[in-house]
């Protein structure tokens, strides 16, 4: 928990420089923000480098450079400026975390929410706009669904959007009832 709301400092501190700096759209600084953890989770020497305690910041700096100079685009400088505080505060293994709030951010600021759901098949066009719409009533903000069939669920959803859960599923509803009845198994 305290990782989490240490991140979520981190991250609205990041959104506001990247605000005001209004050189590089939001989304184009979480696309470059996305590249560079992708690029840290798979250059194994990198990621070894940046996680040794003992190696000093300099050289942390110098490895996640090199990793990044492999990549055609160049990143915004106040992402990298961002970077550097993390590695000097030791706090690059936040990044993760930070990612996240700082995608919450955004969406904040673009007035959208995204909506992750689960589905136990496959969604009609009628049924996502249908859900689009109960979503928008309930948010006042423009709702980006990202669904996936999850067989498992037998029938029914499961929706998370922003802090809200809903689940309707099947199996939930047994388990319920597996629960309410005493039924262990």
């Amino acid at each position: 928990m305290k990782d989490s709301a240490l991140a979520q400092r981190y991250a609205r501190a990041f959104f506001l420089a990247v605000k005001e700096e209004k050189i590089h759209s939001f989304e184009e600084v979480k696309d470059q923000l996305r590249k560079v953890l992708e690029i840290i989770r798979s250059n194994e020497k990198c990621s070894k480098e940046l996680e040794h305690a003992l190696c000093p910041v300099s050289l942390k700096q110098k490895a996640l450079r090199n990793a990044l100079s492999a990549e055609p685009d160049e990143f915004a400088g106040v992402l990298m400026r961002f970077l550097d505080l993390l590695l000097v505060k030791k706090r690059l293994d936040l990044l993760p975390l930070i990612f996240t709030h700082f995608d919450h951010f955004t969406d904040e600021e673009d007035r959208q929410v995204k909506a992750v759901v689960k589905s136990a098949s496959a969604l009609d066009e009628k049924a996502k706009k249908d859900l689009e719409q109960m979503l928008f009533q309930i948010f006042k903000k423009k709702v980006i669904l990202e669904i996936s069939v999850h067989p498992e669920l037998i029938a029914g959803l499961m929706i998370q959007a922003g802090d809200m859960v809903l689940d309707h599923s099947l199996k939930s509803q047994l388990n319920t009832m597996k629960l309410r009845f005493g039924y262990d198994n």
